[in-house]
């Protein structure tokens, strides 16, 4: 019989030590130095967190002095096949992707097509948020750093039936969390706004832009901007959860084209290389200097990091500028379903680190690994990250059920918002069923005309808490949803019944 997760081989991906640094920095075989310490020091330290966590697959590369030194494939890259991981492995980058548009932006800038701090309307007329004040101030560079004003908005965008121009339009009808740039908010969508200036204005598509000024160039010939190209190269990682406790494989997530901007990026550790090499160290010269800096300057101040460690994080251009014990860091996380991705590089050396894993959730085995790997490359005395306590499971709001106090059925039909689209509201006995794309929750009555789900919208998710309008003569009756989760003033969602 299977376990429940693989038992971890000493699983190789051969380390592979490719344009070796200087003569004086090899050691016994021809390895570098920081290859072979890097050997010693992250590859237990890759298997530990592989076990506790029950991470299918790692790849890990480090750069140094521009090449790449260090790339190793750890465990599967797929559960139930057994197939290796290796450095030239595709994963998903989640958010990793913006720096890419953020640097489409920068190309735009450079030649003098565009300007960060001009008004988006200049090359997008048509450009509308619910806010008028946003919409005819916000500039390229605020789309880039989070300062719309706009809530995440993720569950506008997730599974969602629209091409890209819909989703474009739509972002009218979504309702800000406040003024713009009073406070960074990330914001996915607006990579898509930003996507939309370079296409207007060089008049490629997002993906042939990105093509040939951008991976053509550096020779990112193993990455790719969808996850049906990735999932149709033989060498792709799997997506992985835990679900009930135990490690499966889960479908992957498609049909993301229009996110890709923001999301939707998928490369490996060897191409990746090439992308860190250019952004820590300006090689090749794609781009003036200035603009190469300002894609890395800190611009707008984010929340305070859970690490002590880590000081005064700033949002860039598709980047976050952090203090790691004195040193500066620039870095970005992506998460997307079944993997997690941590890219990053400090600015004095020029190092840079990849990791890549095909387990969602997996925040807190890719920070241990991330900042182990930055104490190695700083020359710091190393922290005991693996030990550092593991991320609080959400707890879940009990649900006792209320009796109910007006006819159930009056509540039933579809409820439509402008932006997010239908949801469908059934009876299921005393309670309440409700679908919204793919997502189906039992909504217990809670009194006050409101009902609560039981369980949460995914793993590691809250609970959705809906409420019905009573409305008077003539009026439609209204379905209030909160479908964003990351402050108390986020806006509400207004959907009124049509059927």
């Amino acid at each position: 019989m299977r376990p429940p997760w693989p038992v971890w081989p000493v699983l190789a991906g051969c380390l592979w030590a490719v344009g070796l640094a200087l003569p004086s920095g090899l050691q016994a075989g021809g390895q570098p130095a920081l290859a072979v310490a890097l050997a010693a020091d992250v590859e237990p330290l890759v298997r530990r967190l592989m076990a506790r966590d029950q991470i299918p697959g790692v790849a890990v590369g480090v750069v140094d002095r521009g090449r790449l030194v260090f790339a190793r494939g750890f465990g599967y890259r797929d559960v139930d096949s057994r197939l290796p991981v290796t450095p030239n492995t595709l994963f998903p980058l989640g958010s990793c992707s913006k720096a890419f548009t953020a640097t489409a932006i920068a190309l735009l800038a450079d030649e003098g097509s565009i300007g960060l701090d001009t008004p988006v309307r200049t090359y997008l007329p048509d450009f509308s948020l619910q806010d008028a004040v946003a919409s005819s101030t916000l500039t390229p560079r605020d789309l880039l750093t989070h300062r719309s004003g706009l809530p995440r908005h993720d569950l506008f965008w997730y599974e969602a039936p629209f091409s890209r121009d819909e989703l474009y339009r739509r972002l009218r009808f979504l309702e800000p969390g406040g003024p713009p740039r009073a406070r960074w908010r990330y914001n996915s969508l607006m990579f898509v706004v930003a996507a939309r200036i370079v296409e207007k204005v060089s008049g490629q598509s997002w993906e042939s832009f990105v093509q040939s000024r951008i991976l053509r160039p550096l020779d990112m010939r193993r990455t790719f901007l969808s996850p049906e190209a990735m999932e149709a190269d033989t060498d792709h990682a799997s997506p992985h959860a835990i679900r009930d406790g135990r490690l499966q494989r889960i479908p992957m997530l498609k049909g993301l084209n229009a996110i890709a901007p923001a999301g939707a990026v998928q490369s490996s550790v060897r191409d990746l290389a090439r992308w860190l090499v250019f952004q820590a160290t300006r090689s090749p010269e794609l781009l003036q200097e200035r603009l190469w800096r300002e894609l890395h300057r800190p611009q707008a101040e984010m929340p305070a990091a859970e690490q002590p460690e880590v000081q005064h994080p700033y949002y860039a251009l598709g980047w976050i500028h952090e203090s790691y014990r004195g040193h500066t860091l620039v870095v970005h996380n992506g998460a997307i379903d079944g993997f997690t991705a941590h890219l990053g590089f400090v600015p004095e050396t020029g190092q840079g680190l990849i990791v890549l894993v095909n387990r969602e959730r997996a925040t807190a085995a890719v920070t241990a690994l991330s900042y182990s790997a930055y104490d190695r490359l700083l020359g710091l005395e190393p922290l005991d990250w693996e030990g550092r306590p593991e991320e609080t499971p959400l707890v879940l709001q009990a649900v006792r059920s209320v009796a109910l106090d007006f006819p159930i059925e009056q509540v039933v039909g579809s409820y439509e918002h402008p932006a997010y689209g239908l949801i469908t509201i059934r009876t299921h006995g005393d309670k309440l069923a409700m679908q919204f794309r793919s997502l189906r929750l039992s909504l217990v009555y809670q009194g006050g005309r409101r009902f609560l789900s039981p369980e949460p919208i995914a793993d590691s998710a809250p609970q959705i808490s809906v409420q019905f309008s009573k409305p008077k003569a003539g009026e439609p009756l209204k379905l209030l949803v909160l479908l964003n989760f990351d402050d108390v003033d986020d806006p509400v969602e207004i959907f009124t019944r049509v059927r």
